[in-house]
């Protein structure tokens, strides 16, 4: 009878154990989907720190004069966000930076502030189907809310050649 009830216990003590560890592999995975979803640089609820995002299309106008076909495969989509916000000059920010998988040229992005020729922003080059959510600024701004312009530099990935530049006016918040 002890020899029985000794078999029982450790078959019910590794059933237990094996559902424990289903239970907790199971939690650590859906955890991962939920932190992936959340944006850590903005926790904050209020309205100005939810991303107003601005979409820009148009046809690629070439560089080369000779080029008079703009046909619809030349159109090009972005994604920037028009308002950046930023908890402190050395936390990231909210940029929101997308190329469309629908596109069939790179970009990148620069920000200047307004009136400046000096870079305080610069992403890295995104191939369609690319994305930045949050990005560090280069340049280190003091506590509040900044004008600035950010220049969208369309690329041809096979030659590198700037095929058109396109603006757009957006503003910077830094809270602390």
């Amino acid at each position: 009878m002890e020899k029985f009830y000794s078999e029982n216990n450790k078959k019910n003590f590794f059933i237990t154990l094996v559902i424990f560890l289903i239970l907790i592999v199971s939690t650590v995975i859906c955890s991962g989907f939920l932190v992936d979803n959340i944006d850590v640089s903005n926790n904050e609820t209020d309205e100005d720190s939810k991303p107003e995002t601005i979409v820009e299309e148009g046809p690629i106008e070439s560089n080369n004069k000779n080029n008079n076909n703009n046909s619809e495969e030349d159109e090009f989509v972005f994604v920037v966000n028009k308002k950046i916000v930023f908890k402190n000059s050395k936390s990231f920010g909210n940029v929101k930076i997308e190329n469309p998988a629908s596109n069939k040229y790179n970009f990148y992005v620069i920000i200047k502030l307004d009136g400046s020729d000096e870079i305080i922003y610069k992403s890295p080059v995104l191939e369609p189907n690319q994305h930045i959510k949050n990005d560090y600024l280069t340049k280190e701004l003091s506590k509040g809310l900044y004008k600035a312009v950010a220049t969208v530099f369309v690329i041809d990935p096979g030659t590198e050649e700037e095929l058109a530049q396109n603006q757009i006016d957006i503003e910077l918040q830094i809270k602390k």
